[in-house]
């Protein structure tokens, strides 16, 4: 068992591997090792799970497992852990949520009992020991799917959260087990009767649907990345990397997904030449202050700038496919909120933002959900006026300033 320690002493603790151990022959390019599968993640740098439970608590790293337990207990202090290696194919799982699904989202989790009332463990809910971090997860609810998300820990015992009491099932008792996840609400949700006979068609081991095109009884059940795949068909906005880094590759699709040429080919004829103007504006200055880009693999045209602040890499914006086939950039908030960047930093970005002409409305849930939003600027509407884009650039260069100073 690991003894107990606070938030607080893991923060001391990530400090202290920073100022003693990062730099040591020992701990160089221990991300690397192959015995190393997670990190925990701290305004943008990584640190071994286990080390830093020893350093918070006092004590070695050979009284406690690594994997499921150490994450759980980092998770439930308000961590992230993610994988170290994302090219590990992850796992896909479907969760019914019903009533509890805003309760879920707007906390950044998923909850379930430990056992029913007569004492009895169900499948439904143990999969949640199943999850890993780096896991997609598909949020069902009330008729269709409103999210994906991001498992960002493994499971850890918890009561049942606050304010859960009036939309959970009457059966439920208070002792159960949590799972923090990142959701990335869709705008548009996917209506399951529209896509329930492709998934029927699937057979899923485990999986979610019954035979008369319903979803079943229960929590968590299995999916996968082809499941996956008939849901992107459906959706015409864009995807976080990670839920497209997820999707397998379609027969004859070529493997390395889109360059710059074959990117500004396609963008071309979603955008007017002024908006492809500001796009190629854009990239250069991204070219310029040294990002490096995250070409998505599957068939959507998207790339991903991440921009250098203070030896991190935030992916501040993307460009690439919006809804309805138009050209657009996104600011990516709900990255970089789950990446440690100060709220308050965030909050900055989005008021400078805000001045744009247009930005206003689209970015006015953005505080209320926490900053768990990629709020979407099409580039013909909001970029083809002048100075627009060089008001943009100046946002985020002092944005990273501000991230830098931190």
């Amino acid at each position: 068992m690991i003894p107990e320690s606070t938030r607080e002493q893991i923060l001391d603790a990530l400090m202290r591997f920073d100022r003693e151990l990062r730099d040591t022959p020992e701990w160089a390019g221990w991300e690397e090792r192959p015995i190393y599968r997670y990190a925990l993640v701290h305004e943008g740098r990584r640190y071994p799970v286990q080390q830093v439970i020893a350093l918070a608590t006092g004590g070695t790293t050979q009284g406690f497992s690594g994997g499921a337990e150490a994450n759980g207990y980092v998770t439930q202090r308000g961590f992230t852990v993610l994988p170290l290696h994302p090219g590990e194919t992850p796992n896909v799982w479907w969760v019914n949520q019903g009533g509890t699904y805003r309760n879920g989202r707007d906390g950044g989790f998923l909850w379930s009992p430990l056992v029913d009332p007569r004492g009895a463990t169900l499948s439904h809910w143990t999969r949640m020991s199943d999850v890993r971090a780096g896991d997609v997860i598909v949020h069902y609810s009330s008729g269709s799917v409103r999210a994906l998300g991001l498992a960002t820990g493994t499971v850890y015992a918890a009561p049942q959260p606050v304010n859960f009491d009036e939309d959970r099932p009457a059966t439920w008792n208070e002792r159960g087990q949590r799972l923090d996840v990142s959701y990335h609400e869709l705008t548009r949700a996917i209506p399951l009767d529209g896509i329930s006979g492709k998934l029927q068609a699937l057979a899923i081991s485990d999986g979610p649907l019954n035979r008369v095109d319903g979803v079943k009884q229960g929590y968590l059940w299995r999916f996968s990345a082809a499941g996956l795949r008939v849901l992107r068909e459906a959706s015409d906005e864009p995807w976080p990397e990670w839920a497209e880094a997820a999707l397998p590759a379609e027969p004859g699709m070529e493997s390395n997904g889109w360059d710059e040429e074959r990117f500004f080919a396609a963008l071309a004829a979603m955008c007017t030449p002024a908006g492809l103007a500001a796009a190629r504006h854009l990239y250069a200055y991204a070219q310029e202050r040294g990002a490096k880009f995250t070409w998505n693999l599957g068939p959507m045209l998207m790339v991903m700038a991440n921009l250098p602040a203070g030896g991190r890499s935030l992916p501040v914006f993307g460009l690439g496919e919006g809804a309805q086939d138009v050209g657009a950039t996104w600011i990516n908030f709900q990255y970089l909120v789950s990446g440690g960047i100060p709220k308050e930093a965030l909050a900055e970005l989005a008021a400078q933002l805000r001045l744009l002409p247009g930005v206003r409305e689209r970015f006015s849930a953005l505080e209320g959900a926490n900053f768990a939003r990629r709020p979407t600027l099409p580039l013909d509407e909001l970029f083809s006026q002048p100075g627009t884009v060089e008001r943009f650039e100046a946002a985020v260069d002092a944005f990273l300033q501000r991230v830098m100073q931190e």
